[in-house]
C-alpha cells in the first residue's frame, strides 16, 4: 500500500491528511510553513490529532536568529 492509499484509507480531516502526506514524504514542518504552504494555522492541533490516531510524531524545538523558539514536526522513523 502506498502512502497516498494509506492516507485515503484512514478517517482523517482534510488538514490532517495534508500534513500526514507532508510528513510521510520524509519532510518536517513548522507552524509558519504550514500556514504559508497549506493555509493551516493550527498545526499543533493537527499534530495532536495525528498522535491520537497513533502516528509517532516527533517535536524538535528550535530557536531562530532572533531568539524565538519554534517547533518542527516530523514522523519518527
Amino acid at each position: 500500500m502506498t502512502h497516498a492509499q494509506l492516507v485515503k484509507s484512514i478517517n482523517l480531516s482534510p488538514q490532517q491528511k495534508t500534513i500526514l502526506n507532508h510528513l510521510l514524504s520524509g519532510r518536517s514542518i513548522s507552524n509558519m510553513e504550514s500556514l504559508i504552504v497549506y493555509n493551516i494555522s493550527r498545526l499543533s492541533d493537527v499534530i495532536l490529532n495525528l498522535r491520537r490516531k497513533g502516528f509517532a510524531v516527533h517535536t524538535d524545538v528550535r530557536q531562530d536568529n532572533a531568539g524565538h523558539k519554534y517547533s518542527r514536526y516530523s514522523l519518527v522513523a
